[in-house]
């Protein structure tokens, strides 16, 4: 399933669950961008949508996560000893 599709039928779900109107928060990844994601926007009135600044991590928590957790898996002591390369 596109990505699209996918968060259609996700905020479709959410919003028949909290039948409410829905704020969404997004980064600007080209899926999240797309000519299909705007029509998704555009054809709900119920959902708004605020995308955040270019480059902007100290905004995006999720920014920090993938950060730290590929700090950890370059450390080769984080690494499974048969992962290490040259390693027996």
């Amino acid at each position: 399933m596109r990505t699209a599709a996918r968060v259609t039928t996700l905020i479709g779900g959410v919003h028949q669950l909290v039948k409410a109107p829905i704020v969404l928060v997004r980064d600007r990844l080209n899926s999240h961008v797309s000519h299909a994601m705007c029509e998704l926007i555009g054809q709900r009135a119920w959902l708004t949508v605020f995308l955040l600044p270019a480059h902007s991590p100290d905004l995006n928590p999720v920014e920090r996560v993938r950060a730290h957790v590929k700090r950890g898996l370059a450390d080769p002591r984080h690494q499974l000893p048969h992962c290490r390369s040259g390693g027996a």
